[in-house]
């Protein structure tokens, strides 16, 4: 009798485990994507001031010869370089999908702890309740995850906010 007790609890041990092994792999992807998302955003936003500093170095300095002809079209390509940089900026909203990553990672992590914290010794149907709950808590931060990752400007598989942003910045500059 004492063995099977014994057998029942280590199968209660690996369940546990498994579902934390399950919410630790979760949580490790939402992390990569979150870390992809704000390199990304910074990568960007290191260009669009670079771009920035070069028009302003380039339209403010003289040159002799024929640099200082062709100065104006370096100046236009780096600038339509830059008004596209920050169009795609403005159209696809990374720092609100970074805060909606930190928002699952921050759940998930709850998660793992919740499921550090059971009890080592539950009864058969306390193990089934809180492991549905703890499978469906994930479920819905799967479908939370989903919902960040798809949280963009495109419509009909086109990048219509880009596009839009992007005649936007050149009636801008336009004028």
């Amino acid at each position: 009798m004492e063995s099977s007790k014994y057998i029942q609890h280590e199968e209660q041990l690996k369940a546990i485990d498994k579902l934390k092994q399950e919410a630790a792999k979760f949580n490790a992807g939402v992390r990569s994507a979150r870390r992809a998302n704000q390199n990304w955003d910074f990568s960007l936003t290191v260009l669009a001031v670079l771009l920035t500093l070069a028009i302003t170095l380039l339209g403010g300095l003289t040159f002799e010869g024929e640099f200082e002809n062709g100065k104006r079209k370096y100046i236009i390509g780096l600038g339509v370089c830059g008004v596209a940089v920050q169009a795609f900026i403005s159209a696809y909203p990374m720092r609100q999908k970074l805060n909606g990553y930190r928002t699952v990672e921050a759940r998930a992590k709850n998660l793992i702890t919740k499921i550090e914290s059971l009890p080592s010794k539950l009864t058969e149907e306390e193990l089934d309740r809180k492991s549905s709950d703890i499978r469906n808590e994930l479920c819905l931060l799967r479908m939370e995850q989903a919902k960040v990752e798809t949280s963009s400007s495109f419509e009909d598989g086109t990048f219509t906010g880009l596009e839009k942003s992007v005649e936007h910045q050149l009636e801008k500059a336009a004028t």
